[in-house]
């Protein structure tokens, strides 16, 4: 077999994108075991001149991509209008007939399209947020279709499936696909309920297999920023999703979830530990708690009133293998961003998930049997919580670091075959 070009999409952007890195850098490295291959990314439009860089030292082509409404609205005069009136009531360029023109050149290019988006059909949002997100999802399907592609999707979370209509839609676009790949035995039961028609797996998340940076850079690195290395360490990553949700109860998500993350400094700083906030995305609207966890670590750290052992790492700069040997060195860790769960369950670190989807207990599940340590912020209250925080902090009985570390070769093992069966599914296709 010759060279094989595989088109990724539906991760918007790399560069200081720890989730994406986490799921990007390891894919590569694992199918170009398989095959001689060449890669592209399609990335959004805004984010495009950043990422152009990372991409070209990752030996990845990027590839701008058109708003996914135009995408869908190309075959469809009435669609098309529609999306075009739009953008004009949104003071926004209309997609001329050279856009579409280049961006369907470059997608010719490629053998096989893979989706390789961590998490897609959250049912349990607005109406048009939902169905909105729904085509984001299904557009690379399309263009598989209209130029005659492998589409494939990747490990990722589902779900859930909230509404008649839309689990219809849900259903009939797997079942378009060869094979369903899940995060997790609990949302495998989940996707399961749909009584699919192909084949369904459970695979761990593939960024369970990233090597950090060294210890010694993260060891030098936090000595940098002033903290001393043979005393112990904490850390906390506020999520700006939970942030973001909505809440009329008295529950820890939405702005409860901020004065939770401050809890829980004022908790560590009383049992004498140096805190790191350690903010997990970082997104490029820096302005906005709501899309940055940068900008929400930023409040949370002026609201300290003692800094001297409180240090934030607001370093825009650090990659995902940087930040996950950071993790490493910390003696206890509460975090509400899923693929930080995945650095402290590598790195053997006490973790305490602040969860809003079942991804978090599935991802737990792989290395705890009992009393797995999430706490729902849909459901739990901030004072509920941060008894929880307590609890798992003074009895770490539920954490075995030997165990869990020994653990990995067999979720290496089960990642490496997910990349067998969908190296194999490519390979039949060629």
């Amino acid at each position: 077999m010759g060279q094989i070009k595989i088109l990724l999409t539906n991760i918007s952007y790399p560069y200081r994108n720890y989730g994406v890195q986490g799921i990007l850098l390891p894919f590569i490295e694992k199918l170009s075991r398989h095959f001689d291959a060449e890669y592209g990314l399609i990335i959004k439009k805004k984010f495009y001149k950043e990422n152009v860089d990372f991409c070209r030292k990752h030996n990845i082509h990027a590839v701008k991509s058109l708003p996914a409404g135009a995408l869908l609205a190309r075959d469809n005069l009435l669609l098309k209008s529609f999306f075009n009136l739009y953008r004009w009531l949104k003071k926004k360029r209309i997609v001329n007939s050279d856009k579409y023109t280049n961006f369907f050149n470059e997608v010719k290019k490629y053998d096989v399209i893979i989706n390789l988006c961590g998490i897609q059909f959250i049912g349990n949002k607005s109406i048009i947020r939902k169905y909105a997100e729904y085509y984001t999802s299904i557009y690379p399907k399309w263009l598989s279709k209209k130029f005659g592609k492998l589409y494939l999707e990747y490990t990722k979370s589902y779900g859930p499936f909230v509404g008649k209509f839309y689990r219809f839609l849900t259903k009939k676009h797997l079942n378009s696909i060869p094979f369903i790949f899940v995060r997790g035995k609990n949302n495998l039961e989940e996707v399961r309920k749909l009584k699919l028609q192909k084949p369904t797996y459970s695979f761990p998340d593939i960024s369970l297999s990233l090597e950090p940076a060294e210890k010694g850079w993260a060891s030098s690195y936090l000595k940098t920023l002033g903290l001393d290395c043979s005393k112990k360490i904490v850390g906390v990553s506020p999520s700006s999703v939970i942030y973001n949700l909505t809440t009329k109860e008295k529950t820890s998500k939405g702005k409860n979830h901020f004065y939770l993350c401050e809890k829980i400094i004022n908790f560590y700083e009383k049992e004498n530990n140096q805190v790191i906030i350690l903010p997990h995305s970082i997104e490029y609207d820096m302005s906005d708690a709501n899309v940055a966890d940068l900008t929400l670590s930023k409040r949370l750290f002026k609201r300290i009133k003692n800094k001297e052992r409180v240090f934030l790492i607001a370093d825009k700069g650090l990659t995902y293998r940087q930040t996950r040997a950071i993790i490493g060195m910390m003696d206890f860790y509460v975090t509400g961003r899923y693929h930080s769960v995945s650095s402290a369950l590598f790195e053997g670190t006490p973790v305490v998930a602040l969860s809003w989807h079942i991804k978090y207990r599935d991802i737990l599940s792989l290395f705890l049997s009992k009393d797995i340590p999430t706490i729902n912020c849909r459901k739990t209250n901030i004072e509920d919580a941060m008894a929880l925080v307590e609890k798992y902090y003074y009895d770490r009985s539920w954490f075995d670091k030997k165990k869990i570390l020994e653990k990995q070769n067999d979720i290496i093992r089960k990642i490496d075959c997910s990349i067998e069966i969908l190296s194999n599914a490519i390979e039949n296709n060629n």
